[in-house]
C-alpha cells in the first residue's frame, strides 16, 4: 500500500455508502409491515439496522485511512519517527486488510444469526433447537417453512461460508475432504485448493457479496411466512443484562 491508493479507497467508500443506502432503504419496507411498539426490539427490524451499522462502520475506517493512515505524516506524529516509510504502509495495509475481513466475519454473522433465529420461530425443536450446523439450519428452514426456493440461494450460502472459512483461516483454503472445490455465482467460477489462498478475498469482491447478503436478508423478511410470524425478540438487544460472568 502506498499514498497513491487513495483513489481506489475513495471508489471503495463511494461504493460502501451505496451498501449502506440500500440495506437502510430495505430497513424502511420492513418496519412499514411491523406494529409500531414492537420495533425497537423486533428482530425483523434490528436485523438491517445491524447490518447497516456494520458497513458504515466500514465506511468510518475508509474515511480514516484516506484521512489519516495513508500519509507519512500521520505516522510519525502518532507514533514517533524510528520506523520507516515502507513500515507505515505495511502497518497501513494491515489496518486496512483486517478491516475488510471484520466487516465480512460480523454481516455473515448477522446473516447466521437470523436464519437461525427464525428457525427457532417456527419450531424451537427442530435442528436441535436450531443450533445444528449452518448448512443444515439453513436448508430445514428454506424446506420446511420459507416460500422462498433454496435453490436461488443455494450458490451465495455455499460461497459467504467458503470464504469465512478462509478468513478463519488466514486467507488459505483448508478442507480435508474437498481438496478442490468450485462454486459458480453470478457469472463467476470460483475455485478453491486446499491449502491454497484464493484470490477472491480483495475488498471489492467481499464488499459485493456484503452487498447481496443485505439483498437476501431482505428477501427472507418478505417472505410471507415470516412476515406472518408473531413477535420475534432480538436478543442482542439485552446484551450485558444477565450476569453469566462472574468472579469466583
Amino acid at each position: 500500500m502506498t499514498e497513491r491508493n487513495m483513489d481506489a479507497i475513495a471508489n471503495l467508500e463511494i461504493e460502501a455508502r451505496k451498501v449502506a443506502a440500500g440495506i437502510k432503504a430495505n430497513q424502511g419496507t420492513a418496519l412499514s409491515t411491523l406494529a409500531q411498539p414492537s420495533r425497537e426490539s423486533e428482530l425483523r427490524s434490528t436485523v438491517l439496522q445491524r447490518l447497516s451499522t456494520v458497513v458504515l462502520t466500514y465506511v468510518v475506517g475508509l474515511v480514516v485511512t484516506q484521512k489519516h493512515s495513508l500519509h507519512f505524516e500521520w505516522w510519525e506524529r502518532h507514533f514517533g519517527t524510528n520506523i520507516t516509510n515502507d513500515q507505515k504502509m505495511t502497518n497501513a495495509a494491515a489496518v486496512f486488510d483486517s478491516m475488510s475481513s471484520i466487516t465480512f466475519l460480523s454481516a455473515y454473522s448477522t446473516l447466521e444469526a437470523l436464519i437461525r433465529q427464525i428457525l427457532y420461530s417456527f419450531d424451537p425443536n427442530a435442528c436441535n433447537e436450531s443450533t445444528a450446523g449452518y448448512w443444515k439450519v439453513r436448508t430445514y428452514l428454506f424446506e420446511h417453512h420459507l416460500i422462498l426456493e433454496h435453490q436461488d440461494y443455494s450458490s451465495m450460502f455455499q460461497l459467504t461460508s467458503t470464504l469465512r472459512n478462509c478468513i478463519h483461516n488466514q486467507g488459505v483454503y483448508r478442507h480435508a475432504i474437498d481438496k478442490e472445490l468450485i462454486i459458480e455465482h453470478n457469472q463467476i467460477r470460483y475455485t478453491f485448493l486446499n491449502m491454497i489462498p484464493p484470490n477472491c478475498l480483495q475488498q471489492e469482491n467481499l464488499l459485493s457479496l456484503l452487498s447481496e447478503m443485505g439483498e437476501m436478508i431482505f428477501d427472507i423478511l418478505s417472505d410471507p411466512n415470516v412476515k406472518n410470524l408473531s413477535f420475534m425478540e432480538d436478543h442482542s438487544e439485552k446484551l450485558g443484562t444477565h450476569d453469566t460472568a462472574l468472579p469466583l
